[in-house]
């Protein structure tokens, strides 16, 4: 899998089998990108790993409700000032 994240674009995910998915964001008022990035991946690694099925399974039934979960948290921390030493997901 892999992810590219493209700020106000969204992000798009290269699958395995070679599915591509784009994802377009809510629009939010930016104050600070800092960390936006960082969230969205620790976000789909956070789902990968709470998960308790194969990877396999999880793209096909986890992947789209992490990505739209991965891209909210990134909103929220664009609209902050600074890195934002945690958040509660």
């Amino acid at each position: 899998m892999i992810i590219c994240t493209l700020g106000l674009e969204g992000s798009k995910i290269l699958k395995p089998n070679g599915e591509l998915i784009t994802y377009k964001p809510e629009i939010v008022q930016q104050v600070d990108t800092t960390g936006a990035g960082d969230s969205y991946i620790a976000m789909i690694l956070a789902s990968l790993s709470l998960s308790s099925v194969s990877f396999d399974t999880w793209l096909e039934t986890h992947l789209e409700d992490a990505i739209a979960h991965a891209s909210n948290v990134s909103a929220r921390v664009v609209q902050k000032q600074g890195a934002i030493p945690d958040i509660i997901y």
